[in-house]
């Protein structure tokens, strides 16, 4: 076995059993448990597309169904398979870094991979869930390892091997695979020099203009996926550089001499093409038929749904960061050469250079705040900065491979070896459009780590050649050694979560288990309360309802569904806000309206990411909360039953799984208990670290009372035994202890983010005191958590069908009880200069005051934003805080829905329609609610729909089935001839959600749309209302 097939065989292993030891560690219910519902539809027979909406192609479900087929219905063989999946992506990693470098490097960029996919302790880790992303790495990176072997031998097996692995990867997930069919089309192309086409003149011209038609459509269609919201930036980052590549490929072309083996350009580029076409037709052909082209290239392909410029987020500005970076490699280079020529003794300057670093960091970590402790700031800083360091690398690897492109046999490998790494990286590192997150860097850059281990080999070489023998590894190791630091302080965070590393061996800290058949999984024990919680719903479920029976989940409630093995009743579980978009919201509302289920479950206390989500859904709101009450409640998941079982309802049963397990479970209480009692300070510490290190994500009392001890350190260690509290109780304690300057600066500072993500009404009021006057961090991050906790508080009223839960809150007087303080807030709404979480603070608490203050406070908001075309570049400009952007941006918009809210919004109706433009999360309910207040709102309605701004019209077209009267169903009627087909979907839906019996035969024409979504829409329609009763 060769050195190389050793440590690949070696990597696999030991990443396997890396894997495996988190493979049962936590559960994921958003993405997680979308995907593993999906998976089971597939295995129950349901067809992807058709019976349930998919994100991808269709590859990971049926890979992933017929494994539950063989091994039953759970997430352990899903996740075995991941680990599989993943430890060959790193195998693979290994093996091209070992053959396109040198073997002892090869491990590096696995290693930095490895730890790059984030664990979140206490919650899941993200190599569980199975997102298509993972399967793809792999494929694409033995993709292009099989392009090297084809580079280095010409030899069409490995061609189409890559060509083959591509094609799956398309098959996992689109983008992947386009991107790496372009990839092994430029290695292709850059295998074949232009001296080696034919002898011929003809034939060498022929064959010529075929390789550049080639180039020019694989650049092409780079360039084509860029087209939409692609900004400058975009094109300076991935398709710059991208560029650069494939002129670095003709250039390769034109000076290299041939192979001795060369390859044919079209025979090469019909096996790439073909076997990439031919490994997807099993599935295409099928699901093609099914669909048709038109709605094939929008539900498979995404090709003119707008995905890409919903999900897009701008690339950050890197540029000055990254610029610094290539300037230190270049130092770098440039003193390495020095070095050399001079034979200074590397390995001293390297030990001294590390030492230094050492101690640099240590210094670092002892004077910066670092609010949630030093390696969740290595985590934070290599986040932020990663990718100017992947852009660097990037260009970095571009100048390498131009050194290596030359005339001779010499040139040739090196050439080949160097361009193959620089184009998969770069090809690879394209996925990070739209969707520019770290996440999304994880799955993007695999292939750039290996570029970078490549880069850091040579200069490490070049470096060590300064001194000879045991000296050389010395100075190998220490530029090496870095990077393990990293590497370390990287994954620490994981293994302090999930391991006691108290003793000698390590072993699974204080846990509890989920304790269902589908998902045996594990998590830390102060996380007990939220996995009692899922279970109790769970099987709750599963004893109330019959195997048959469908149960609806909102909003990213899939997990229930598969854990509980109830189906949902539509296509559609997972609504994170406008996407899916308004007729797919009309979709679901119409199927409920048809067949509604006995139970539904929905989610109170939504996380940040699906927050407005109540909001938005308007239409679904309304009919569940029409149509269903509350049955009982395990926690933040509410079960609510339809109103037509009236026998239930004779016994609705009220259960808060979270109320009754806020405490320390009885093996850890008496201990802990006993200590925090004791009158020794650093006793009462120690037991609040042992809390802390239990995760609980629920309040303890116990900890509220250690937040007034005597001792400042008790009271520090109170707020980190409190650091994963995601319960409101946790948040008023903590607030006053902010108020009352009870905690030091950084325990200050974590305070104030944790009642940011947690806190609750009744922490506003000593949230505000603690923030007015204060100039310092905590006082900035306390204006934060002020501004997320009344975000989450607005719409926490929109809540579907909660038992009036917000009584309490609006009885809580928001406003501080000084009258001229009192006084003080309401005038913040209106006037410009005061910091927008502050103004948004005010129109929340605004809801205090007496009606008619309230009114002229809130209507003064109103009036103040019209002066403004862009309120948000105006706060950004203020403010310099993205954050205080966003709360500018919604200023209007909730300021106008708490005037309609209080019956101030007679005035409002143009204000409104403004916001319509810009907004379609609170102006339709500041609309709805405007609608039982003012005269006149269905011909203003209807005027809206015919002469208004496009984005106005069609939002006030779907408002319409909430609100419209008969002018407006007039005016729809005319818009089942728009050309937007928008308009026309949402015409129909306001007659089929009206019943509107008359409109059939305006409908009737509309089943031969050119619009599949829209002949849908009508179909629908035409079922209902030809049905329904005259």
């Amino acid at each position: 076995m060769s050195r190389n097939i050793a440590i690949t065989v070696a990597t696999f292993l030991a990443a396997f059993c890396y894997f495996g030891i988190f493979v049962s560690y936590g559960i994921n219910l958003d993405d997680e448990g979308t995907i593993l519902y999906q998976i089971e539809r597939t295995l129950d027979g349901q067809t992807p597309y058709i019976d349930f909406h998919l994100g991808y192609t269709p590859a990971t479900f049926y890979v992933h169904a017929a494994l539950m087929k063989v091994f039953g219905v759970s997430v352990s063989p899903v996740r075995w398979l991941l680990a599989l999946a993943n430890s060959a992506a790193l195998a693979g990693l290994v093996a091209l870094t070992a053959r396109a470098a040198v073997w002892w490097i090869a491990p590096v960029p696995a290693l930095l991979y490895l730890v790059s996919i984030p664990i979140h302790g206490g919650e899941f880790a993200s190599f569980n869930i199975p997102y298509p992303a993972w399967y793809t790495a792999g494929l694409f990176i033995w993709s292009m390892y099989c392009m090297l072997r084809y580079g280095e031998s010409g030899a069409t097996r490995w061609l189409a091997t890559a060509a083959a692995l591509a094609g799956l990867d398309f098959a996992f997930k689109p983008n992947a695979g386009l991107f790496n069919l372009a990839a092994a089309s430029f290695v292709m192309l850059a295998v074949i020099p232009f001296a080696g086409l034919g002898r011929r003149w003809f034939e060498r011209r022929f064959r010529k203009v075929g390789w550049w038609m080639l180039w020019a459509a694989t650049l092409g269609g780079v360039w084509f996926v860029f087209v939409g919201n692609g900004g400058a930036r975009e094109v300076g980052i991935f398709l710059l550089p991208m560029t650069i590549a494939a002129l670095g490929v003709g250039w390769r072309s034109m000076v290299a001499e041939p192979a001795p083996e060369q390859p044919e350009v079209f025979r090469s580029a019909a096996i790439l093409l073909g076997t990439f076409v031919l490994v997807n037709l099993p599935w295409m052909v099928p699901v093609l038929l099914l669909l048709g082209p038109i709605r094939f290239a929008n539900d498979v392909l995404f090709i003119g749904t707008g995905f890409e410029e919903f999900y897009y987020i701008a690339h950050s500005p890197v540029a000055l960061l990254a610029a610094v970076f290539l300037a230190v490699g270049a130092v770098l280079g440039v003193v390495g050469k020095i070095a050399v020529a001079r034979r200074w003794p590397t390995d001293v300057i390297g030990i001294a250079a590390f030492v230094a670093g050492i101690l640099g960091l240590l210094v670092a970590a002892t004077l910066s705040l670092m609010p949630e402790g030093f390696l969740a700031a290595v985590r934070s800083e290599y986040e932020a900065r990663i990718l100017a360091l992947t852009l660097a690398v990037n260009l970095l690897g571009l100048f390498r491979w131009a050194a290596t492109i030359g005339i001779g046999e010499a040139a040739r490998l090196p050439s080949i070896r160097t361009g193959t790494l620089v184009v998969g990286a770069l090809a690879m590192y394209l996925q990070l459009y739209p969707r520019t997150d770290y996440m999304h860097w994880v799955q993007a850059a695999p292939l750039s780590l290996a570029l970078g281990a490549t880069l850091l080999a040579r200069f490490t070489v070049g470096w060590a050649s300064a001194v000879k023998g045991g000296r050389r590894a010395v100075a190998v190791s220490v530029c090496v050694a870095p990077v393990l630091v990293v590497a370390g302080l990287r994954a620490a965070p994981a293994f302090v979560a999930a391991f006691d590393l108290d003793g000698v061996i390590p072993r699974r800290a204080a846990h509890v288990e989920l304790g269902l058949e589908r998902a045996p999984v594990w998590m830390n024990a102060g996380r007990a309360v939220r996995y009692r919680d899922l279970a109790g719903v769970v099987e709750f479920v599963r004893h109330e309802t019959a195997s048959d029976e469908t149960v609806f989940t909102f909003p990213n409630l899939d997990i229930i569904s598969f854990l509980s093995d109830r189906h949902n009743p539509t296509r559609h579980g997972y609504f994170y806000p406008e996407w899916p978009g308004r007729e797919v919201e009309a979709e679901v509302t119409g199927e409920l309206e048809v067949s509604a289920p006995r139970l539904s479950v929905v989610l109170h206390r939504h996380p940040l990411f699906f927050m407005n989500a109540p909001l938005y859904y308007y239409s679904l709101r309304s009919f569940m909360n029409s149509r269903y009450v509350p049955y009982t409640e395990f926690g933040p998941y509410s079960v609510v039953i339809n109103r037509d079982d009236t026998e239930a309802l004779s016994h609705a049963v009220a259960v808060d799984g979270g109320a009754s397990a806020a405490s320390i479970d009885a093996p850890l209480a008496e201990p802990i208990t006993r200590d925090l009692a004791s009158g020794d300070a650093v006793r009462r510490l120690a037991a609040l670290g042992r809390i802390a290190d239990l995760r609980f994500d629920t309040y303890i009392p116990v900890i509220g009372g250690a937040l007034a001890d005597p001792s400042q350190q008790v009271r520090d260690g109170a707020v980190w035994a409190l650091k994963g509290c995601l319960d409101p109780r946790c948040a008023r304690p903590l607030a006053r202890a902010l108020r009352n300057h009870l905690l030091s600066a950084r325990e200050a500072t974590l305070a104030a983010r944790i009642i940011g993500n947690s806190g609750g009404p009744d922490a506003a009021r000593p949230l505000l005191m603690a923030t007015i006057g204060g100039t310092d961090r905590a006082a900035d991050e306390a204006a934060t958590a002020l501004y997320h906790l009344v975000s989450r508080a607005t719409v926490g009223e929109y809540w579907f069908v909660h038992r009036d839960i917000f009584d309490d809150q609006r009885r809580i007087d928001r406003l501080p009880r000084a009258p001229a303080l009192r006084r003080r807030v309401l005038r913040w709404i209106a006037r410009e200069a005061i910091d927008p979480r502050y103004r948004l603070y005010a129109v929340w608490a605004s809801q205090s005051a007496d009606r008619d203050e309230a009114i002229e406070a809130l209507g003064g908001a109103a009036r103040a934003s019209r002066n403004h075309e862009d309120p948000a570049e105006a706060a950004l400009e203020r403010a310099g805080s993205g954050t205080a952007a966003a709360a500018e941006a919604e200023m209007s918009a909730k300021a106008l829905l708490g005037l309609a809210a209080r019956g101030g919004g007679k005035g409002a109706f143009g204000d409104v329609v403004e916001l319509l433009e810009d907004d379609d999360v609170f102006a339709p309910t500041t609309m709805i609610e405007l609608a039982k207040q003012t005269m006149g709102l269905d011909q203003r309605l209807a005027r809206l729909i015919l002469s208004g701004r496009p984005k106005q019209r069609v939002r006030a077209a779907w408002l319409a089935a909430q609100i419209g009267g008969e002018r407006t169903m007039v005016a729809l009627a005319q818009a089942l001839d728009h050309s937007d087909p928008q308009m026309r979907m949402a015409a129909i839906w306001a007659f089929e959600h009206r019943g509107e019996r008359g409109r059939i035969e305006h409908i009737r024409p509309l089943l031969d749309d050119p619009s599949f979504l829209v002949r849908g829409f009508a179909e629908r329609a035409l079922v209902r209302l030809e049905g329904s009763p005259p």
